[in-house]
C-alpha cells in the first residue's frame, strides 16, 4: 500500500484531489461537535502574516 503525501502551503480542495494528495473529511465530526454542546470554542491555526484571521465563535 502506497502513503499518500500530505498537503503543504496552500492548497485548494482541487488541487488537492487533482495531485493526490491526503484529504480527510471531517464534516461528520464537525456536525457532532456542533449539536453536541451549547457553547462552542473552535481554534484555528495563525495565518501567514498577510492574511487576516478567520476564526469564528459559534
Amino acid at each position: 500500500m502506497t502513503l499518500k503525501e500530505l498537503p503543504s502551503d496552500d492548497q485548494t480542495f482541487a488541487g488537492i484531489i487533482d495531485d493526490n494528495l491526503l484529504y480527510a473529511d471531517k464534516t461528520g465530526y464537525i456536525y457532532e461537535l456542533l449539536r453536541g454542546s451549547k457553547k462552542k470554542a473552535i481554534s484555528c491555526p495563525a495565518p501567514a502574516v498577510s492574511a487576516k484571521p478567520f476564526c469564528y465563535s459559534l
